[in-house]
């Protein structure tokens, strides 16, 4: 629902703007989700000419909580995320990897090195390196993020949902078919369960088991923003 998704976005920033006593951190955080939102319209091919590019946006979120908050704020660190996975899907996985490596490190000391976000941040991390064709280390993150994310938020958590996505999505490139279906099956039921038959991670993990029951890949098919900080 992408244009009432703007609608709303919109009205919020001006409600913001408009506030007798702004808060400047709300308003950059509803100015970061609205260049996230831009980039899905990007994703979907839906943008507007009258749209500014996402990555433009984000960087102008990001270089407000550099000056307000400081580098090693997280809200500076998950735009820095986001703007990674925009060079992710405009195809600069290096840049992509070497930002959410930086971003892991800082994350890693800002929190404990066992927190939520810190494993979000990794399975971005092995999603941009299974982009770029090393499956073997996408892996390695990705069953890291996976087992940190189970542990510590359940088996139903919407983070969770997504890292045993993208571990199915890894598992077809190793040519591992039957470990991808059985996650994928996994996914789809508790994404069903929990976020609705017509919930993205629900339609995704839909889809990919229609692919994979039918011998196609899965590879491109689960392809998942996993920008959640």
């Amino acid at each position: 629902q992408y244009d009432e998704a703007q609608d709303r976005l919109r009205g919020f920033i001006q409600q913001a703007k408009d506030m007798k006593d702004p808060n400047p951190g709300v308003l950059l955080r509803l100015m970061h989700s609205q260049a996230v939102l831009y980039r899905q319209l990007e994703a979907a091919s839906r943008r507007s000419s009258l749209v500014d590019p996402s990555s433009a946006r984000m960087r102008e979120v990001r270089l407000r909580f550099l000056g307000s908050q400081g580098p090693d704020h997280p809200e500076t660190l998950a735009a820095e995320l986001s703007l990674a996975i925009g060079d992710a899907q405009d195809g600069r996985w290096q840049q992509a990897e070497q930002s959410a490596r930086a971003c892991l490190e800082r994350l890693s000391v800002v929190y404990s090195p066992g927190h939520p976000f810190v494993h979000v941040c990794r399975l971005d991390l092995g999603a941009f390196l299974l982009g770029s064709g090393q499956n073997e280390a996408a892996l390695t993150e990705i069953e890291a993020a996976l087992g940190a994310l189970e542990a510590a938020l359940g088996d139903c958590h919407p983070w969770t949902i997504a890292a045993r996505l993208t571990l199915a999505s890894c598992l077809d490139a190793l040519g591992r078919r039957d470990e991808c279906e059985r996650l994928c099956e996994q996914a789809h039921d508790d994404s069903t369960e929990t976020l609705g038959r017509s919930h993205p991670y629900t339609e995704t993990a839909t889809e990919a088991l229609r692919i994979l029951r039918s011998g196609g890949s899965v590879r491109n098919t689960i392809q998942l923003d996993l920008m959640v900080l």
